[in-house]
């Protein structure tokens, strides 16, 4: 028969964004996935926003869990997030003749 076991990840997958959140404002987000493990760091400007967030960590580390991820690490900063672009985008503005501005 057909076996349905999946090999480990060897590398970790991650995805970085900025996100405009309802009654938070703009958040920096960071995921990385290396096998069962997941690292999530999140950044806002505003102190008043982490300390909001704090007292969530438990509820979204159980439910970061519940999808079935072993272990879990989360990060809240107070930081400015950072203006990330994709890949493609940047690719596409280093072929072209449009300038940033």
């Amino acid at each position: 028969g057909e076996s349905n076991n999946v090999s480990k990840a060897t590398e970790t997958e991650r995805i970085e964004c900025t996100m405009l959140l309802p009654n938070l404002g703009e958040c920096g987000i960071s995921i990385a996935i290396l096998n069962n493990q997941i690292h999530l760091s999140i950044c806002n400007s505003k102190q008043v926003v982490i300390e909001t967030a704090l007292p969530l960590l438990v509820q979204l580390e159980s439910r970061i869990e519940q999808l079935g991820f072993e272990a879990t690490k989360i990060d809240l900063t107070c930081q400015e997030p950072k203006a990330v672009k994709p890949g493609w985008l940047l690719e596409l503005l280093g072929n072209s003749s449009v300038s940033e501005t």
